[in-house]
């Protein structure tokens, strides 16, 4: 379902360089929300169905903007676990 106008305008990307350079690299401006969405969905957070069915039970009744901040947190939060997994695996001189 298209984005309105003011489901773009209410739209606020969730502030989390890697995440923009991301949008940036692959051509998903944030006056296309929707595409940035998509994009999450299928190609970084692979959602399975079941996951999409708790998203939708998630955010149900919530703007479209809000749904998709809720999909970059969770790229925030993978990419963060990530790191941390990666950097628990160092091991520091003492």
């Amino acid at each position: 379902m298209k984005w309105t106008s003011e489901e773009i305008d209410e739209y606020v990307p969730v502030d989390y360089a890697p995440l923009q350079d991301l949008y940036r690299e692959k051509g998903l401006p944030a006056s296309d929300p929707e595409e940035r969405a998509t994009y999450l969905v299928q190609q970084v957070l692979c959602l399975t169905h079941s996951d999409r069915d708790v998203l939708i039970r998630q955010t149900s009744g919530k703007s479209k903007a809000s749904t998709l901040n809720l999909l970059e947190e969770m790229v925030r939060a993978s990419h963060q676990d990530k790191i941390n997994r990666e950097t628990a695996d160092i091991i520091l001189p003492l």
